[in-house]
C-alpha cells in the first residue's frame, strides 16, 4: 500500500484567475473541528504513492474554504493554468449552478462533474479547483488520482457559515438553519475528503501562506525519487496567529 501525505491543518484564499468564494474572515473555529484535526502541526509523508505521476493540483474540500483564490494563487506560483470545474459546467451549459439544481436535480449536475472531471486525465499544468460535493463520487477522486496531487482544504463550520452566509446563490444551504446543513454536510463528506494526498485547515491561514505549503509539497514529490527506503518529511510549517 502506498504512503499517504498529510499537511499541517490551516489555509484560506486568493490567486490567478478567479472563481466565486470570499475570503473568509479569522473566525476561531468550533470546537467539533478539533476531531478531524491530526494530533501534531508537523506535515508528513503517509499515503502519497512513489509511483503516480503529480503532473497537476487538485483542489477539493466544501464550499467556501478558499478552494478558488488558493487555486489562483497556486497557478501563479507555478506557472499553471487555474481551472474551475464549477464555472466550465455554468459555461457549457449555459446556466448557473443554483439553476441547474433547480431545473436538472443535483443527480445530473454530479453526473456532469465526472465527465468533465475525466477530460483532464490527459492534461498537465493544470490547477483544478473543483465543487464542494465532488470528492464524495469514488470514481472522481481515482480519476484525479492519475495526474494530480489532491489537497483538501477545511474549514470548521463556524468559518464556512460566515464565509458564506450572504451569499444567495448556494442551492444547498437554501434551508431554514443553514449552519446545521453545513455540519451535516460536512459530517457527510468527511471520509471523501480525508482520501485527499494532503489535509490543510484553512480556518487561521492566509491564503499565501496555505499555497505556498502546497507548492512547497508539490515540488517535493515531484523532485523526490520515484524508490527507496524512505522519502524526506515535509518542512514545518508555521502556524498562523488567530
Amino acid at each position: 500500500m502506498g504512503r499517504r501525505l498529510r499537511g499541517p491543518w490551516s489555509g484560506n484564499k486568493s490567486g490567478r484567475r478567479a472563481r466565486d468564494g470570499a475570503i473568509g474572515t479569522r473566525t476561531r473555529p468550533e470546537r467539533s473541528i478539533r476531531r478531524f484535526q491530526p494530533a501534531a502541526q508537523r506535515g508528513s509523508l503517509s499515503s502519497v504513492q512513489p509511483q503516480r505521476q503529480y503532473h497537476n493540483i487538485a483542489l477539493v474540500g466544501f464550499m467556501g474554504v478558499g478552494k478558488s483564490t488558493v487555486g489562483q494563487i497556486l497557478a501563479g506560483m507555478l506557472d499553471f493554468e487555474f481551472i474551475d470545474t464549477d464555472r466550465v459546467i455554468e459555461t457549457r451549459e449555459g446556466r448557473r449552478i443554483s439553476d441547474l439544481f433547480a431545473q436538472e436535480g443535483e443527480a445530473h449536475f454530479r453526473d456532469l462533474e465526472t465527465r468533465l472531471i475525466r477530460e483532464y486525465e490527459s492534461r498537465q499544468g493544470l490547477i483544478l479547483s473543483t465543487g464542494g460535493g465532488l470528492a464524495v463520487r469514488p470514481e472522481n477522486m481515482a480519476s484525479l488520482r492519475t495526474h494530480a496531487l489532491i489537497v483538501c482544504l477545511w474549514a470548521s463550520p463556524a468559518v464556512i457559515y460566515e464565509r458564506v452566509r450572504y451569499q444567495g446563490h448556494r442551492p444547498l444551504l437554501q434551508t431554514p438553519d443553514p449552519q446545521a446543513r453545513i455540519t451535516e454536510l460536512l459530517n457527510q463528506r468527511k471520509p471523501a475528503y480525508q482520501q485527499a494526498d494532503i489535509l490543510v485547515g484553512v480556518d487561521f491561514r492566509s491564503p499565501q501562506e496555505t499555497a505556498q505549503y502546497i507548492t512547497n509539497s508539490f515540488r517535493l514529490l515531484q523532485n523526490r525519487p520515484s524508490k527507496g527506503p524512505s522519502a524526506p518529511a515535509f518542512p514545518r510549517s508555521a502556524p498562523s496567529k488567530p
